[in-house]
């Protein structure tokens, strides 16, 4: 009988199971026993039995090329001290580190003595060749692979191609010891591959793919190879249609690896038999090349993904936009996990996008990332409707998004009910115990740093574990205010009037610790009790109740006293912020529940997030309005245009002014004439200067055709005593004296040089009078005070702008009126500087309005937004007034509303149909017009043009509100309604009479509406007759 070769195959009998994950560890009451009296019997050669410690020593890789080493089958044990030595080598080099016992080389002699391999290799072989699959898990896999390898060391063509087999003869080609690679498994499931810390090398990993070809493998985890990329390629060519879960976490791609598995999913698509559902690229080290070939192969492809994780790598917008345009067919995504990249607002909107229309995603977690880079109102409206569309769970974490896109994505999801987990820490708000986006300032003081408890797990969409239930300190707090992570659970408290509280009186609410003790209105049930369901989190929870504005707790409910009084502070309530002192506090227990199940499902529909809030109605008093006054009004910051203020704008462009050569009295005489006349030249200035203005213009001045037309108009040129010649002269003249800078363009006149100009002709005209300031006056009352065109602005102010109906209108519509100066400010700000709307900004806003008409064109524009810039001293240093501010925008609205004089929306003004029906040529369209307008109310345009300036106002708003907001704004914003006794918009607000009032008022905190209504200075004057109660 030809001698068997010696191989150490014992070594590959033990291989790591599906728990393991670094390698052996020695378990000394472990025993392998193979039932071998289970087999017939059958012959066996008995020379093939040797030492096994003997064997499992020759077990040891060598570093490079490693011969297998030939045996005597009767070779004597070496010494003990040698074998250990040998054996701490080979665990060292990764081969197998666990000894075989004594009962198991018993038993393996036993079946040896008995003969059993030889006829046995006959049936087994019969069997294996019906069957489809070949085992690799459990005890008869180990005996079937040992006794393929005894049949195959004597002749391999009796051998049946499988995956052990296989792996023997490249073994063998390769000159290789066999090694431990997860092939046969003590327990676990076939279809898996797990290839995690073996630290196999190219050619180990070349055995394997081998094997690999003879299985339906549907699991491939490739963990912790960070140095073998060939070997990772090796694999992801090995694979077969059968693939459903690929696994590369903490394994290194590079651009080849990507794209093999790329062009893997290509041919199996190309023959439709792609079936991958799971992969997972995280901490893959892909950077923006990598990741782009990658999600080029996705989009290429089109696998039918459930969970997509590509967390922990570099992935920038270029990718991010890309992988937007695979979900947009990805209809099975669920789950896509993207935390720790380089995504920016860009990316994040073209992904939101795309995973509106594939509509399937569930569970997204884009934490630490970078949102707020070109941070986008866009972005957040996607944001909000994929919310509203199929989240469940939500990760924004570490993104430092600022307070005004929080605020924005709250408002959006407000009434969002299905999003039962987000994630908002490390931006500028915070998520309370409803779910609700809170960018309140009190909230950011709170220190997070004590008695924390992180929540041990991480949403996956699968069941929670409850094996941290007994692990959750008695301390915790919940910190991200997710339900699905932390593991909230609904918890229901009843008040009984008999047992718990007496005499309560309505409302009664209840303050919870981990919603910082904010009141919460309970229900009264037809049993006489009082009750209130809500979601917990788990652990302890501290909570009391208040009725009447006294803070009290339940004596039936668990409590306990405390050693030193508790404070609670900034508690709003009724409108006002209170403090309550407890000596007495009740607690709970909540244990930790599952929110959702496995498909995203909720458990219990009774609590939602984000539901709507029951606030108790508390009656008020009506009292007399008080008069209206203007420094409690929105215009109070307004600078008017006082005496002193057109005194020192006069001086300062005298100083600027090239004089001609005068007496010192006449310098003075000249001097008071203008000054006199001083507010009259600044207002002409304001409206020149904005007729002359162009589309983009940097400044404000008048040019040499529009100063032609004006000098024109006012009849100062004669033909003999200033002729055009003469008038254009000096109009360059000035300018070119000038050195040009960005305010002072050097083809127009600002205005200390149409001051100027203004004194040379004065000069030039009557020259028959000798007292050179008189000629100045005559000139300046005969031709330009009668024939110029110009407002008297601070009159106009005062007599139709600065009163209680238009202040009272922009009150009540401030939130309007700021969206819009939102939308359409802010573009040439820079880093540092407060928000202004620039003339180009204004001009767009108003084309946008569609308000625009032929009597109504962008010249007119210019002309509303100087007359309404505040008067600065500086203009030519300083470029205030080109940078308008709310306050301004206001009044400048207030002007464009009262040069347009249009109908309100209900109605149809006559001028506008006559104009309508002159533009048609059909009759019946005429008659159309006219049927039409018979049913509304008609407004001549004299009735028009008298129209209060707060009803012109509000006769525009529609139109800001529908072609100048957003449509997220559009669905929330209500109209206000009117008093129809007052016809104002009218709140009301009890105002504290006398010391009884005040003291029940003002119990701890201040009232909020009360600051609004009466102002800093009679706070202030509260807050001492409060210290003297």
């Amino acid at each position: 009988m030809r001698k068997k070769n010696s191989l150490p195959e014992i070594s590959t009998l033990i291989t790591p199971g599906t728990t393991q994950t670094t390698g052996w560890t020695t378990n000394k009451g472990s025993r392998y026993r193979f039932k071998f009296d289970e087999i017939k019997e059958k012959k066996f050669d008995i020379a093939s039995t040797i030492n096994l410690k003997h064997k499992l020593a020759t077990v040891s890789q060598k570093k490079r090329n490693p011969q297998p080493r030939r045996m005597k089958a009767c070779s004597q044990p070496r010494t003990i001290s040698r074998n250990r030595r040998i054996i701490k080598r080979n665990q060292k080099n990764g081969a197998c580190k666990r000894f075989f016992s004594a009962d198991l080389k018993n038993e393996i002699e036993r079946a040896e003595d008995s003969n059993l391999w030889a006829s046995s290799n006959s049936s087994k072989l019969e069997e294996n060749k019906e069957d489809n699959m070949e085992e690799l898990v459990g005890k008869e896999a180990f005996l079937k692979y040992y006794q393929k390898y005894k049949k195959y060391s004597i002749d391999p063509k009796d051998c049946k191609d499988s995956a052990s087999t296989a792996f023997i003869q490249e073994c063998k080609n390769l000159n290789l010891n066999p090694a431990p690679i997860g092939l046969i498994k003590r327990k676990g499931n076939p279809d898996v591959v797990d290839v995690n810390y073996l630290q196999l090398g190219k050619t180990y990993m070349k055995a394997l793919t081998k094997s690999m070809k003879h299985l339906k493998v549907r699991d491939v985890k490739i963990q912790n190879i960070k140095e073998n990329e060939k070997g990772v390629i090796q694999i992801i060519d090995a694979l077969k249609k059968f693939c459903e879960n690929i696994k590369l976490l903490n394994t290194t791609l590079g651009m080849d690896s990507v794209r093999h598995l790329c062009q893997w999913m290509k041919k199996q698509d190309n023959i439709g038999s792609l079936k991958l559902k799971y992969l997972n690229c995280s901490n893959c080290r892909l950077i923006e090349t990598t990741s782009l070939c990658l999600m080029r192969g996705l989009k290429n492809s089109q696998p039918d993904l459930i969970e997509l994780d590509l967390s922990r790598n570099k992935i920038s917008d270029r990718s991010c936009i890309v992988l937007g345009e695979y979900v947009k067919g990805a209809y099975y995504l669920t789950k896509l996990d993207l935390k720790w990249n380089l995504i920016s607002s860009k990316g994040a909107t073209k992904l939101f996008k795309g995973l509106l229309v594939g509509a399937s995603c569930k569970n997204l977690n884009l934490s630490y990332n970078c949102l707020s880079k070109y941070e986008s109102l866009e972005m957040i409206e996607e944001l909000s409707n994929l919310i509203n569309q199929s989240l469940v769970h939500l990760d924004l974490s570490q993104n430092h998004m600022s307070a005004s896109a929080c605020a924005k994505l709250g408002e959006l999801i407000e009434n969002n009910h299905t999003l039962y987990g987000l994630h908002m820490q490390g931006n500028n708000c915070y998520v309370d115990g409803f779910g609700f986006i809170r960018v309140d300032s009190y909230q950011n003081n709170f220190d997070y740093s004590k008695n924390v408890y992180i929540s041990p797990h991480e949403f996956t969409g699968h069941s929670t574990s409850m094996k941290y239930k007994s692990e959750i300190p008695m301390n915790f707090m919940a910190v991200t205010k997710c339900w699905v992570c932390e593991g909230w659970s609904e918890k229901t408290f009843i008040i009984d009037p008999h047992k718990s509280i007496q005499d309560i009186v309505e409302p009664l609410h209840i303050h919870f610790s981990y919603n910082n003790y904010q009141p919460e209105l309970m229900i009264s049930e037809p049993d006489g009790t009082y009750s209130y369901r809500t979601m917990c989190p788990p652990g302890k929870i501290d909570y009391f109740f208040t009725m009447d504005k006294i803070a009290t707790s339940a004596k039936d409910h668990f409590r306990r006293k405390l050693k030193v009084p508790k404070m609670i502070y900034d508690i709003v309530q009724y409108d006002e912020i209170k403090t309550y002192r407890l000596a007495k506090i009740n607690y709970c227990i909540v244990e930790q529940g599952e929110v959702l199940d496995k498909d995203y499902l909720p458990i219990s529909t009774t609590c939602v997030p984000r539901p709507v809030l029951m606030k108790y109605e508390k009656p008020e008093e009506v009292k007399e309005r008080p008069p209206w006054e203007f420094p409690k009004s929105l215009f109070a910051s307004y600078i008017q245009d006082t005496a002193e203020l057109i005194s020192e704008c006069f001086e300062y462009d005298w100083s600027l002014c090239n004089k001609p050569k005068f007496t010192m009295e006449e310098e003075e005489e000249i001097k008071a004439v203008l000054k006199k006349h001083y507010w009259l030249i600044k207002e002409i200035f304001k409206y020149q200067s904005a007729l002359g203005t162009t589309s983009g213009s940097s400044s404000f001045a008048i040019p040499l055709n529009y100063y032609t037309d004006f000098v024109r108009n006012c009849g100062v040129i004669d033909g003999k005593e200033i002729n055009y010649t003469e008038s254009d002269t000096l109009h360059l003249s000035i300018n070119k004296r000038t050195k040009m800078t960005t305010l002072n363009p050097g083809n127009g006149l600002v205005r200390f040089q149409f001051l100027e100009i203004l004194m040379r002709l004065g000069l030039k005209r009557s020259k028959k009078i000798s007292n050179k300031a008189k000629r100045i006056d005559r000139f300046m009352n005969e031709c330009i005070l009668k024939n110029s065109k110009y407002q008297k602005v601070q009159e106009w102010r005062w007599e139709k702008y600065w009163n209680e109906p238009v202040d009272n209108l922009y009150k009540f519509h401030i939130k309007l009126l700021q969206e819009v100066y939102n939308n359409y400010s802010g573009r040439f700000k820079k880093p540092g500087e407060q928000t202004f709307m620039s003339l180009v900004e204004f001009e767009n806003l108003w084309e946008h309005s569609g308000l625009q008409n032929d009597n109504f064109a962008n010249r007119d524009v210019y002309v509303c937004f100087n007359l309404a810039m505040q008067t600065r001293v500086d203009e030519l240093t300083s470029d205030k007034h080109l940078k308008m501010s709310f306050v301004e925008f206001l009044e400048a609205v207030a002007r464009v509303a009262n040069y347009l004089s249009i109908p309100p929306p209900s109605s149809k003004s006559k001028f506008q149909y006559l104009k309508k029906a002159d533009t048609m040529n059909s009759d019946n369209q005429d008659e159309e017009i006219e049927a039409e307008g018979d049913e509304e109310i008609f407004l001549t345009e004299e009735e028009l043009l008298n129209q209060p300036l707060n009803k012109k106002i509000e006769n525009i708003l529609p139109n800001l509100l529908t072609n100048c907001t957003k449509q997220g704004f559009q669905k929330k914003w209500e109209w206000p309604t009117k008093n129809p006794k007052l016809g104002l918009y009218e709140e009301v607000v009890h105002i504290p009479q006398n010391n009884t009032e005040l003291k029940q008022t003002m119990a701890i905190g201040i009232n909020r509406l009360i600051f609004n209504k009466l102002g800093f200075r009679e706070l202030i004057a509260i807050k001492k007759r409060r210290r003297m109660l």
